[in-house]
């Protein structure tokens, strides 16, 4: 099988780096430090005949024997994706461990020409349909839009696919998990810091920045319309003239707030907290997209009269958030994909959210666990963390399927003095690892490694 993959990397480059079969046109690739990399654009009814622009960068040598993993990353925020290569690029991590990155960008993202087709919709259910056939396409089951399968693309097979969900990524990864599991069934999952749920998507209980009084910490749980949190909703207000000033959700170029008036003076100041919201379009009109509860007490206190035109409604956000929140679809993920396996990342500070009970942990992980999840731990062993990072002092290294809640979260947590793409990197590598080995036990002494 060595043998096999070096001779089709040769024959390869033989073609001054263009690659392809009888029914697939050459494709370039290009040279990256441990490596190659190539660009193409996958077929997708949610990108028009555009289809999605993916990105493969992938090493020379695979991690195992017979392939190695894909690992697909689905970017946070409200971005649209993109497949660039970074400025300056280095050898990249995965790569440097013998596994493919995956890059895309959802329908009408990308910067051209590396671009995909079709109109973003953050992250409606045609970002998610993209996600899916990107899936679809690692797993043999679709083909570019020109007629490559992927295995004309790479030299050696990839024999799994895992998700990594960046923030806000990990609600579009699993919703589209939900939607779609028994169409694009991934081998294992790991979620950095996600937002798990609309109030911590929206940022209406606590921002890098500053925590919000109002929330009442504790009181986070699951219901069957997602984590529902407890706010003390009395401060309430809408300034309509004022714009808040910050960036992500809780920031607009447009005027008007939503906030809670901290210091009751009747105008939005930075002694206030500002309420985020994300973009949707209703019936033609884009609007701004706050959490359902915080509109149901904006409707009951009247903070909202008259109701703005570029505020969705209780309704609309009910219609926009029911497939953009992954809390509501653990129990599907799991029941379209029995076998998934589970790694959520989560530190001391979070890289957005500020809550003294982290209510977005605690919930996640219980919400993979109660669904029937057969494995999932919080955070990587540390033997992998340590391998990556010999001066790592005090690694997390919680056993898998242990209990999580509000009493004992804090002390389960990464330290900051671990970065946080380690801990993303650890995480790969040792769902990739176990996936390959069906290693499944609580703890490791030594990372499984590759071949």
């Amino acid at each position: 099988m060595a043998l096999g993959w070096r001779i089709g990397l040769a024959l390869a480059m033989a073609v001054s780096g263009l690659t392809g079969a009888a029914s697939c046109p050459l494709v370039a690739r290009e040279r990256v430090p441990g490596g190659w990399t190539v660009v193409v654009w996958v077929s997708s009814q949610a990108a028009s005949e555009a289809g999605v622009v993916v990105r493969l960068t992938y090493p020379e040598r695979p991690r195992y024997e017979g392939g190695t993993a894909a690992v697909v990353e689905v970017p946070g925020a409200d971005s649209p994706g993109s497949v660039d290569l970074p400025a300056g690029v280095g050898l990249d991590p995965y790569v440097r461990q013998g596994l493919v990155r995956v890059q895309f960008a959802f329908p009408g993202g990308g910067r051209p020409p590396l671009a995909s087709g079709g109109t973003y919709d953050h992250r409606g259910l045609d970002s998610l349909r993209a996600l899916r056939d990107v899936v679809r396409f690692l797993q043999g089951e679709g083909r570019t839009t020109t007629g490559c399968a992927l295995g004309d693309l790479l030299p050696y097979p990839i024999v799994q696919v895992g998700l990594i969900g960046l923030s806000n990524g990990g609600n579009t990864a699993t919703v589209a998990l939900g939607l779609f599991g028994q169409e694009m069934g991934v081998d294992w999952y790991v979620g950095w810091e996600n937002p798990a749920g609309v109030q911590f998507t929206t940022v209406d209980l606590g921002g890098r920045d500053a925590p919000n009084p109002a929330y009442v910490p504790g009181s986070c749980g699951l219901t069957s319309e997602g984590v529902r949190c407890g706010v003390d909703e009395s401060s309430l207000r809408w300034d309509p003239a004022a714009r808040s000033g910050e960036s992500g959700p809780r920031g607009s170029p447009e005027p008007g707030v939503l906030y809670h008036d901290l210091n009751a003076n009747g105008r939005y100041d930075r002694g206030d907290y500002a309420l985020g919201a994300y973009v949707g379009t209703f019936g033609g009109v884009e609007k701004r997209v706050y959490s359902v509860s915080a509109l149901e007490a904006a409707e009951a206190w009247g903070a909202l009269a008259p109701w703005p035109a570029d505020v969705a409604t209780v309704d609309e956000a009910r219609v926009f958030w029911s497939v953009r929140d992954m809390s509501r679809y653990y129990g599907a993920t799991v029941a379209g994909n029995p076998d998934l396996r589970v790694i959520v990342i989560g530190s001391v500070q979070d890289h957005v959210q500020n809550t003294p009970d982290y209510p977005h942990i605690v919930l996640q992980y219980d919400g993979w666990r109660s669904a029937g999840l057969p494995w999932i731990r919080l955070n990587p062993d540390a033997a992998y963390i340590q391998a990556l990072l010999p001066e790592a002092s005090a690694p997390p290294d919680n056993a898998a399927n242990l209990e999580v809640n509000y009493d004992n979260i804090r002390g389960l947590l990464a330290p900051e003095s671990i970065p946080d793409r380690i801990l993303q990197l650890a995480a790969v590598l040792e769902l990739a690892d176990r996936t390959s080995l069906g290693r499944w036990e609580a703890n490791v002494e030594a990372p499984l490694g590759r071949r």
